[in-house]
């Protein structure tokens, strides 16, 4: 313990993460490519509802929904969701997180629906994805922070803990000029 706080491989686990441990090392080698991949896409589906009800414990309401996208095409390594602000439900963006065949060895990339940037800082705009199904475009949310850390990213982690450790960073980060350039924007088109 740290402060009071659980250390894991060199990353200081949070409260998340008291309640979201790491997988068995046995899942660190399971991936899209392994014969028991639609086990671990279980225990990620399992993990991240414990995320969620943890939150929903902390605050009004949850500041994302994922759910792995049903098209078998996409052997669950397409997850589709949104992410909002919980005090400003109405502030909403929706989200696709794309898994590697090299999951879990390589961290998940998170995307977001491209007119984030009309409210955001940090964002990759080169690094996009088009939805083959709907055509809608989406820009890569920064990943500098797990690439910095030591430790950060281990493949005994699933997708919770990149949301934990990366998203959550980046969101909370983001919140107060995405509400400010929002509340902008929406006075704006109001006054017209």
């Amino acid at each position: 313990m740290v402060n009071g706080e659980a250390k894991v491989s060199g990353w200081n686990a949070g409260l998340a993460e008291r309640y979201i441990p790491p997988f068995q090392d046995k899942w660190g080698k399971v991936g899209p490519k392994h014969s028991a991949w639609h086990e671990r896409v279980k225990l990620e589906i399992i993990s991240l509802s414990k995320y969620v009800t943890f939150l929903k414990s902390e605050l009004p309401r949850p500041w994302f929904l994922l759910k792995p996208d049903a098209n078998p095409r996409y052997n669950f390594s397409l997850w589709k969701g949104h992410l909002q602000i919980p005090s400003r439900p109405e502030i909403r963006f929706d989200m696709v997180i794309l898994l590697n065949s090299e999951y879990p060895r390589v961290i998940p990339r998170c995307l977001l629906e491209k007119n984030i940037a009309n409210y955001c800082g940090k964002i990759y705009l080169k690094n996009s994805w088009k939805d083959p199904q709907t055509g809608k475009e989406y820009v890569m949310i920064c990943h500098d922070h797990m690439a910095e850390l030591a430790n950060a990213w281990e493949s005994n982690l699933g997708i919770v803990h990149f949301f934990i450790r990366e998203v959550w960073f980046w969101f909370a980060a983001m919140q107060n000029i995405i509400i400010k350039n929002w509340d902008k924007t929406n006075e704006t088109s109001t006054r017209k």
